[in-house]
């Protein structure tokens, strides 16, 4: 429609592109096919454009990375205005990586506007700006499915503007191209649960409206960013870098669609990625907590207390007023040292869990320290910790899988310093998670030997992570014969799995002025803080354990003594019945009024321990629980 009107424009194709001609069969003289090369084809076209010539080209990712010098001289450097429009990738990860390369490398050429549309109406208001322009352009097409969302209406298209697709002041979502569908949907999702989104459509990756961005940010509690490809280096990049020149504080989170699954329908896509990002926001749902009565009204169905409407859990009265999103805003926000962001990539290649899970136990690592320990090893310490925790993370993901003991078996060996692992009969994939694992646990004992009293309590560790040990044995016994499962050895064995105990040990290995004295004392009271933390972790995850079949959580053990499940209804019952047979029973309520048990034994024995601030550390677990909270479906 565009030739019809400018007689300037025409349209040319690299072989095999043919198909591509199909509406332009009524204009044959504005169609130019090449058998050449990319770079003489986008050399012809540049002196097309010089010459008053609208051309419009259609390329291959591939084609244009072949023609990357002739673009650079030849039309950017020159203004030439030519319009590429370009077909980005499959869904190969070869493909995925040169597509995040390519863009990033189109995005520094000199006057090149790239743009990618979020549906098609937007792809004609922007071929018909690339016609208008004296600079040439660069249209990164999205997949041919139109995206499974719709907009009422579409604003003016104009040179590095963003366009604003409903404001709210709670969260503030940032898309380009194919992926404001995933971020519009989300945001409707989200205002059902009383979250105000703004959606950002960024239409241009170059120019890009910095000013409009940080407009958009400014004031809203947290920031998505969404990307079209999972490896780095792409769209998100630019944003994040963006918002780091402008000092953003505030919690910033990039989303793709899982990197490890590709739907081959586009619409499963933004669906899988909508929901993500509403993982990730829906705790600013969580109302404020009271100091009489806390209320919290969760997203997901949870056991309710027997005085409660069901779905509502009632906190005890003795919590303080801390505000939920206040806590998770401080998950959020977690920056990683250059050390640990080493060891959460190397971790990514690896293992299945989200960020989420290691800024979570970064936050709780620092609320539980101890207070003995030495201020200027206090980071230091809890990045250590934090290697702990992927360690305990690798093994307890393969102790909940039915059928793995023989590698879980190997992968204990580490712990003992076993050489080498005897890993040859397992499965590529396993011996690249073996050897991660060792050299986790070889860089934690590394950190561990450099601090001043290492020596002193090097056995005592040696026996706590025994310990650790121990429950992983527990829990692949529990998940192969559920007929075992008791509350007793559950409160007795699992706590462990938390790591608390280690962790104190750890403290007073950088604590050069504990006094040893209350080394028993201290022993006890972080014994009943790990029983804490460990009721705050079946809180949050024995919703997502029903579908993982990992059944060692408390909740289930209380349920079979008390008679609500069997063993094989747990094996061949649904998710939905399972669940609704926890929440009736009272069995979560039940593990929470022991968190209160736990706590007033800390509460009496504070008075004999005066190396350590005690109350200190009470206020860390209360701030724990409400992170736990939190964070239901979260990690």
């Amino acid at each position: 429609r565009l030739a019809v009107r400018d007689a300037r424009i025409t349209v040319a194709v690299a072989r095999g592109e043919g198909n591509l001609l199909l509406p332009w069969s009524n204009l044959p003289d504005r169609v130019v096919r090449s058998d050449s090369s990319a770079a003489l084809l986008l050399q012809w076209l540049a002196a097309l454009a010089l010459e008053g010539g609208r051309p419009f080209v259609f390329l291959s990712l591939q084609e244009l990375l072949g023609g990357f010098g002739q673009l650079l001289q030849d039309i950017c450097m020159k203004r030439a205005a030519v319009t590429l429009i370009v077909r980005p990738h499959d869904r190969s990860h070869d493909d995925e990586v040169i597509s995040s390369a390519g863009l990033a490398g189109f995005r520094q050429l000199p006057h090149l506007s790239v743009i990618s549309p979020k549906d098609g109406v937007e792809l004609g208001q922007a071929l018909e700006w690339c016609a208008t322009q004296d600079d040439p352009a660069l249209v990164w097409l999205p997949q041919q499915a139109e995206p499974g969302f719709t907009w009422n209406t579409t604003s003016p298209f104009e040179r590095g503007r963003i366009e604003t697709l409903g404001t709210g002041n709670h969260a503030t979502i940032i898309a380009w191209g194919p992926m404001v569908a995933a971020a519009s949907l989300a945001a409707q999702c989200l205002a059902e649960y009383g979250i105000e989104c703004t959606v950002v459509n960024c239409r241009f990756a170059q120019p890009l409206d910095r000013e409009g961005i940080s407009l958009a940010t400014r004031n809203t509690l947290i920031t998505i960013v969404l990307d079209d490809l999972d490896e780095e280096g792409g769209f998100s990049s630019w944003i994040l870098d963006h918002l780091t020149r402008i000092g953003m504080a505030r919690p910033v989170t990039v989303i793709a669609a899982n990197p490890r699954t590709y739907p081959q329908d586009r619409h499963d896509s933004h669906q899988q990625c909508a929901m993500r990002i509403v993982e990730h926001c829906r705790w600013l749902a969580e109302p404020l907590a009271s100091s009489s009565g806390v209320t919290v009204t969760p997203l997901a169905p949870v056991e309710a207390a027997s005085e409660a409407e069901p779905g509502v859990w009632t906190s005890p009265v003795y919590l303080p007023a801390v505000p939920q999103h206040d806590e998770q805003g401080q998950v959020l926000a977690q920056q990683f040292s250059p050390f640990i962001d080493h060891w959460v990539r190397g971790y990514s290649e690896t293992g299945e869990r989200d960020l989420y899970l290691w800024r979570w136990c970064l936050h709780g690592l620092e609320l539980t320290t101890l207070s003995c320990v030495a201020a200027e090893l206090r980071r230091e310490l809890c990045d250590t910790k934090l290697l702990a925790v992927m360690y305990g993370v690798m093994l307890d993901d393969v102790a909940d899988q039915g059928g793995q003991e023989a590698f879980l078996e190997e992968l204990t060996k580490i712990i003992s310093g076993v050489q080498p692992l005897d890993v040859a009969r397992f499965s590529d994939a396993q011996r690249d998670y073996a050897r991660f694992t060792r050299q986790l646990w070889d860089a934690f004992e590394e950190r561990l030997r450099s601090y001043p009293a290492y020596e002193e309590y090097e056995s005592l560790l040696a026996y706590d992570h025994r310990q650790i040990l121990n429950t992983m044995t527990y829990s692949c016994m529990v998940n192969r014969h559920l007929e075992l499962l008791n509350v007793q050895e559950h409160d007795m064995v699992l706590p462990h799995n938390m790591q608390m105990m280690s962790f104190a040990t750890m403290d007073l290995m950088c604590s050069p002025t504990f006094d040893r004295r209350e080394l028993g004392a201290l022993r006890e009271v972080v014994w009943h803080a790990q029983s804490m933390g460990r009721i705050g972790n079946l809180v949050s995850t024995w919703q997502r354990e029903i579908k993982d079949r990992d059944f060692t959580s408390g909740v289930f053990a209380r349920a079979i003594r008390e008679g609500d499940l069997s063993a094989d209804e747990l094996r061949s019952a649904s998710a939905e019945t399972i669940e609704r047979a926890i929440r009736n029973g009272g069995h979560e309520a039940y593990f929470l009024r022991k968190w209160e048990s736990h706590r007033r034994c800390i509460q009496a024995s504070a008075g004999r321990i005066r190396s350590v601030d005690v109350a200190a550390l009470l206020a860390g677990l209360q701030r724990l629980i409400y992170m736990e909270l939190g964070s239901r479906g979260l990690k």
